[in-house]
């Protein structure tokens, strides 16, 4: 046997070292294109997971403002310094506390009804409490009043002067 030739070779099919030192070959290459996938896989991982980082920062960007909002912050002076500054909870409690303790906003009265443009405070209070159950007729004599009306003009006279119908009589 020549010298330089490896006593375990395959002459036939013009492959050198032997049949394990070919497997091991091939294994390796299998765990190098392995580690290529995975590493492009963990790229990708990466990105989505500093995507979904960015994605949160803007939801608790956007929840702060919808709250400092719907609590009536301005926007300017000294409420942009408040809404700028201000890291406290996002709940309605603490944040109005924190605004009215720096002067941003007036001291809530111990009023529980939301104060918002336009709402009749007597409607909103009927509202809730005919949604809790607890609701009683404001006038009991108004139905009985109407119970007891001979026509419809009657019962038509009555519902305006109640304000059901109509510009209600003050």
């Amino acid at each position: 046997m020549p010298e330089n030739q490896d006593p375990q070779s395959y002459e036939d099919d013009g492959s050198t070292g032997s049949k394990n030192v070919q497997q091991q070959r091939k294994h390796i290459e299998s765990l190098e294109r392995q580690l290529a996938d995975l590493k492009a896989e963990s790229a990708g991982a990466q990105a989505a997971l500093q995507e979904t980082a960015t994605l949160k920062e803007q939801l608790a960007t956007f929840q702060k403002s919808a709250a400092f909002d719907r609590l009536n912050i301005p926007p300017t002076g000294t409420g942009k310094l408040f809404r700028d500054t201000y890291t406290g909870e996002l709940t309605d409690e603490a944040i109005v506390a924190k605004a009215a303790e720096y002067g941003v906003i007036a001291p809530p009265s111990n009023a529980q009804v939301p104060t918002v443009p336009g709402v009749d405070v007597d409607a909103w209070n009927r509202q809730q409490a005919a949604f809790s159950g607890t609701a009683t007729p404001a006038n009991n004599d108004a139905l009985a009043m109407i119970k007891g009306a001979n026509t419809i003009e009657e019962v038509d006279r009555l519902l305006e002067q109640f304000g059901v119908l109509g510009i209600p009589n003050q």
